[in-house]
């Protein structure tokens, strides 16, 4: 039996979920499978660390320090990786979180490991958002249109994986969902008020996460509101659901996809989430709120009295639809294909030719080095295998 290592990062929020699902399709098909928070013994740093993307959210605040994508920062995490980790034990690697993907790669340069290392990205935003030669294939829903060398053939649309149970076909009800997250945050209390003063919702759900205090008031604010706490596996509730709306991570929202309902975003908080509502609702998959204004609150009263509008987000909606997510990932360990490539191969002259006519102009002289130079990098950074 082969062993896979699923690593989710630290905290047990949507890349937990996605690793969840890719446990058990993986287990239907024989793999022995172990699940492995990355930095579970050393929460006090690593806690802090994601606090302060919590924090800039609870400010609405959506662009973090620069410091928490450096290299610098993933460098240093992947030096203190725990030792004790030892790869070898495994057949294959998968891991849902960019900081724990950068550090199993590290490790396995380190230690000349060659177990397969897979990265899956879980957010509605372009893909890869890091990169290291030792990963050896990227996942997710939407990449990234500049594929370099290192990049070809290993990048890979598969979806965001979910569990299977929210594929399954359920009687719909004209409620809404409202999902606060793992912990709750994300301005729900807002959100409720904002839902509220439309009158038009009397079946409406909200998930609270782990957030008991923000549970209780909503509670006894709005006593007609069903209420939850954290569920680890919500997909009863999106299949009775027609609408769900949520901050735009991107489990939730692929759970959303293949339950079939219709994403409403909450005004975005974080850079990333504002991304990723932005690429969804360009392909019309569903409806992004800029803010919770009266006009905000007029287009969601407005879905909810078109049929017609909702059967083109649901339609629209397929687009991004991956019910077979976990299987299409689980199926590189099997049978590894080529991802997508970086023919590039006459963009490479064409790129030449540039750089050429702007070699030593006379006319802006300072434009047309800076514009050289750039084309050669461009040249460089994509030349592929074939030779060129």
């Amino acid at each position: 039996m082969s062993n896979v290592l699923l690593v989710y990062g630290y905290h047990k929020s949507g890349h937990y979920a996605a690793v969840d699902a890719l446990s058990a399709a993986l287990k239907t098909r024989g793999y022995g499978t172990c699940i492995y928070g990355m930095w579970s013994n050393k929460n006090a740093v690593v806690d802090r660390l994601f606090t302060l993307f919590r924090d800039f959210a609870a400010q609405g605040v959506k662009d973090v320090p620069l410091f928490l994508r450096d290299r610098k920062l993933l460098d240093a995490l992947a030096e203190e990786l725990d030792t004790e980790l030892d790869l070898g034990r495994y057949d294959a690697v998968i891991s849902t979180h960019p900081y724990s993907s950068y550090c199993l790669a590290e490790r396995k340069l380190k230690t000349r490991c060659q177990v397969p290392l897979v990265s899956v990205h879980t957010d509605f935003t372009a893909f890869p958002v890091v990169t290291h030669p030792y990963i050896d294939y990227y996942c997710g829903a939407i990449p990234t249109t500049d594929i370099t060398s290192e990049l070809d053939g290993r990048l890979l649309i598969t979806g965001i994986p979910v569990r299977k149970g929210f594929a399954e076909n359920r009687k719909k009800s004209d409620s809404l969902l409202v999902m606060g997250g793992a912990d709750g945050f994300g301005h729900l209390e807002t959100i409720m008020d904002f839902i509220a003063m439309q009158e038009v919702w009397p079946d409406v759900t909200v998930v609270c996460g782990r957030n008991d205090t923000l549970r209780n008031a909503i509670t006894k604010r709005y006593p007609k509101v069903k209420t939850h706490g954290f569920i680890q596996d919500p997909s009863e509730l999106m299949g009775a659901a027609r609408y769900v709306m949520t901050k735009a991570s991107g489990v939730t929202v692929a759970e959303a996809l293949t339950s079939r309902c219709i994403p409403i975003f909450s005004p975005p908080i974080l850079s990333w989430e504002d991304e990723a509502a932005k690429n969804i609702a360009a392909l019309g998959a569903g409806m992004y709120l800029p803010d919770y204004s009266t006009r905000s609150a007029s287009a969601m009263m407005h879905l909810n009295g078109s049929r017609s509008m909702q059967d083109y987000i649901l339609e629209r909606g397929e687009l991004l639809r991956k019910p077979d997510s976990v299987d299409e990932i689980a199926d590189i360990l099997e049978n590894p294909k080529p991802g997508i490539r970086a023919d590039q191969k006459s963009l490479v002259g064409i790129m030449t030719v540039h750089a050429e006519s702007f070699k030593n102009s006379p006319i802006l002289p300072k434009t047309s080095e800076f514009l050289m130079q750039e084309c050669n990098r461009w040249v460089t950074e994509h030349a592929t295998n074939s030779g060129d």
